[in-house]
């Protein structure tokens, strides 16, 4: 997969929705990708927090508890149950989008019994915790029975899954629109190709139907490649136009006219005798438009306007 959970997950809001689920069920949890880092948590533990995770040592057996916990779940397993080394207890689950392991779900701390808090108040005393206040964050600890782990930790697991699953979707759905937009432009620039011919000529070849979108995409073109060839002639060949009603007609007349505002001279070349009847049927004035009956004709006028002639070696 190409994307890390991060970069598709909604965090504040899966934040919102860890906080309400850890409230519902009592005990802190935490969504942390493969590299250690806690994307959201909640109702984390004074004991730890206040504790184990500001102290030297504790610390370190925190940290190696956390180790243990994911090393296990990379090896493949689905569920975690594992006493840290200062006696509370961690459960986890791999959180998986298209098979591929990205993050774990975990919940903790929390107990299974009732502690001995005999053993903790040795602990307070060898890293020299304010003893009443550590039995008291110990008391605050959640009790669990280890049959409601599995479930708990499902719900977080597939959630995550799901929404990550559909986040994936959308920035698929999203990349696949950007793709065919691009190559939907990349087909507009070939089917409206305008070609140097000849220095201070070009020439825009119309093949096919000339939509809105397609003529605007043709008079870009044709006004750029006038301006980048300093080109006096273009020669808009309608040979192999589909059809020309209305809207094509319009289309070829405003993109003359802007043509013509660069001080370059526009010949209509290609127009058959049906054309030119249809043109005079639809009432579009082309009296002040040069035109040709062909290509190769256009070619000779934009010759003689630039006052050039073909010569034969022979």
């Amino acid at each position: 997969m190409d994307y890390a959970l991060e970069d598709i997950l909604d965090l504040a809001r899966h934040q919102r929705l860890l906080d309400s689920f850890c409230e519902a069920v009592g005990v802190a949890a935490a969504i942390i990708d493969l590299d250690g880092n806690v994307l959201v948590g909640a109702r984390w533990e004074r004991i730890c927090t206040d504790f184990h995770r500001v102290n030297d040592a504790t610390k370190a057996r925190c940290v190696e508890s956390d180790t243990t916990v994911a090393n296990q779940l990379l090896e493949g397993k689905e569920f975690v149950l594992y006493k840290c080394k200062n006696g509370l207890n961690d459960a986890a689950a791999p959180i998986r989008v298209e098979g591929e392991h990205i993050a774990n779900a975990f919940l903790g701390q929390f107990l299974t019994e009732e502690p001995d808090e005999k053993a903790f108040l040795e602990q307070a005393a060898q890293c020299g915790f304010d003893r009443d206040a550590y039995i008291k964050a110990l008391r605050h600890v959640p009790i669990l029975s280890e049959d409601r782990l599995p479930h708990m930790l499902a719900f977080l697991t597939n959630f995550a899954e799901i929404v990550a699953a559909m986040a994936i979707d959308r920035i698929r759905q999203k990349e696949a629109g950007e793709t065919i937009e691009r190559q939907t432009e990349e087909i507009m620039a070939l089917s409206t190709p305008v070609i140097q011919v000849w220095d201070g000529v070009v020439v825009a070849p119309l093949i096919g139907t000339l939509d809105s979108r397609r003529a605007e995409g043709l008079m870009e073109s044709l006004l750029m490649r006038v301006v980048d060839t300093h080109s006096r002639v273009a020669l808009l060949d309608i040979t192999g136009a589909a059809a020309v009603d209305t809207q094509i007609a319009q289309h070829l007349v405003e993109t003359i006219a802007a043509v013509r505002l660069l001080g370059c001279e526009v010949v209509l070349t290609g127009v058959s005798p049906s054309i030119a009847q249809t043109l005079v049927h639809l009432g579009i004035d082309l009296s002040d438009i040069t035109t040709r009956a062909s290509l190769a004709q256009g070619l000779r006028h934009a010759m003689a306007s630039l006052k050039l002639r073909v010569v034969s070696d022979e």
